[in-house]
């Protein structure tokens, strides 16, 4: 059942899966994040066969062989997974429409979860995005468009990102000072 690529320990975004452990915590703290057996499974088989789109009926077959089931079964585990990885926008676990799910977050090898020690070069991190000098025509349209551009491009939980155009339009805060600031 398992495919050559499968690796047992894995990090994605801020968390870490120990399929021989069956575990699910967060990566920096290693608290430990409940899910029923099931939806572990699910989880487990979408991060295999992760960058294809995995059919309802597939995962029926591989999470309940032999066993009758209505769609609400998959529903509901998907649904848990979501909620126990915070992914209310639907971007680690996809639906395409009609065709199935699809795990969509970059997934790392590990050795093993370990300690929880955090090696997240990532953590932390802070982007702030000052109005242009000198301010272009449509005011701040400039920087409200750069930070629209990283506001999809960085995941939130993995960053934290201040508007701080916002806060600081019309002063004449410099950058080094801005930048404590945030």
């Amino acid at each position: 059942m398992r495919s050559g690529s499968w690796v047992p320990v894995v990090r994605f975004g801020e968390f870490a899966l120990d399929a021989r452990r069956r575990s699910l915590s967060m990566w920096c703290d290693g608290s430990e994040l409940r899910l029923r057996p099931k939806s572990f499974d699910l989880l487990c088989h979408l991060i295999e066969h992760r960058g294809r789109v995995v059919s309802k009926d597939e995962l029926v077959a591989a999470l309940w062989p032999g066993v009758i089931v209505t769609d609400d079964s998959v529903f509901q585990c998907v649904r848990d997974v979501r909620a126990v990885l915070r992914d209310e926008a639907r971007q680690i676990v996809r639906t395409i429409s009609r065709r199935g799910y699809l795990f969509a977050a970059d997934v790392i090898a590990v050795d093993d979860v370990g300690d929880g020690a955090c090696s997240q070069p990532d953590a932390g991190l802070r982007i702030a995005v000052l109005p242009f000098e000198p301010a272009a025509a449509d005011g701040d349209g400039t920087a409200a468009r750069v930070i629209a551009v990283l506001v999809q491009l960085i995941d939130a939980r993995s960053g934290a990102i201040r508007r701080a155009s916002e806060h600081l339009a019309g002063s004449s805060t410099t950058g080094r000072d801005a930048l404590k600031a945030v």
